[in-house]
């Protein structure tokens, strides 16, 4: 049969992500794409640009280096990794899209796609080596990138989490809570929960109401009825940082309270 009128494949390749590439920052390029694709990238600066299908249209600079033979994204690819929660074992497909970018689809280890129940390292544990050396560019990047830099710097004795406000969670009226701090918090209890504000200038704080629940298949919670109020009130913007800080928890009754720091991207 001739290959006349057939689709042109798409160059892509395929990463399971191992604990060492996390811990390293880097990670490998089959070399059998280096081989078949790589001159062109050779020709331009040291950097390629990955983005997520779902990712607000955010892009990101990873710069890339050769070393015994082997090309390996470095500098940027851990902040990449952090951002989208992509963890041991997951599954990556890199589409090429010419020049020098690629379209990265992430699966969970269940091979379900769209980040389902990805490991978070925004915690007062990670927070810091999460934002070295970070590149976003896009509508809102420096904004995103201050917003980041400044939720570094947040400092609690009390258990926290940090999450960076994509459109989804603006727009859809849910948040999901990191599959890490929900696992070691929040694992099986559902009910309703205090999420507040405090206004520095009345001094005064300002409290929500919103549903929440732990579902064990993902392995995550999931705040609902009222985020989206909540995101309103406070004028949530993607690109916005926030940190949740947990106030009071208590289970059985399932008695939740967090206290809100928003960092504004602009």
């Amino acid at each position: 049969m001739s290959s006349q009128g057939k689709e042109k494949a798409i160059p892509r390749f395929f990463k399971i992500v191992l604990p060492k590439s996390l811990q390293d920052g880097e990670l490998r390029i089959p070399r059998s794409f280096v081989t078949k694709y790589w001159k062109g990238l050779s020709n331009s600066k040291a950097i390629v640009v990955l983005r997520v299908p779902d990712g607000g249209g955010d892009e990101w600079e990873v710069e890339w280096t050769e070393r015994d033979g082997d090309v390996w994204l470095k500098n940027g690819w851990k902040n990449f990794a952090d951002f989208y929660s992509i963890g041991d074992g997951h599954f990556l497909v890199f589409r090429y899209e010419g020049g020098n970018k690629f379209e990265v689809m992430v699966f969970g280890r269940d091979g379900i796609n769209g980040r389902r129940c990805m490991r978070s390292s925004w915690n007062k544990v990670n927070v810091e080596s999460s934002l070295k050396d970070n590149i976003i560019i896009g509508s809102s990047s420096r904004g995103t990138k201050s917003a980041l830099e400044r939720a570094k710097k947040f400092h609690s004795e009390k258990p926290f989490f940090v999450r960076p406000m994509y459109p989804t969670y603006v727009h859809s009226g849910y948040m999901v809570v990191p599959c890490d701090f929900s696992a070691r918090y929040l694992e099986g209890m559902e009910g309703k929960a205090s999420i507040m504000v405090s206004d520095d200038e009345e001094k005064k704080m300002t409290s929500w109401e919103v549903n929440f629940k732990y579902t064990l298949g993902n392995k995550r919670s999931v705040f609902t009825a009222g985020w989206g109020l909540f995101a309103e009130d406070n004028g949530l913007k993607e690109g916005d940082v926030c940190v949740f800080e947990l106030i009071h928890h208590h289970a059985p009754p399932q008695q939740l309270s967090f206290q809100v720091v928003i960092f504004r991207s602009t």
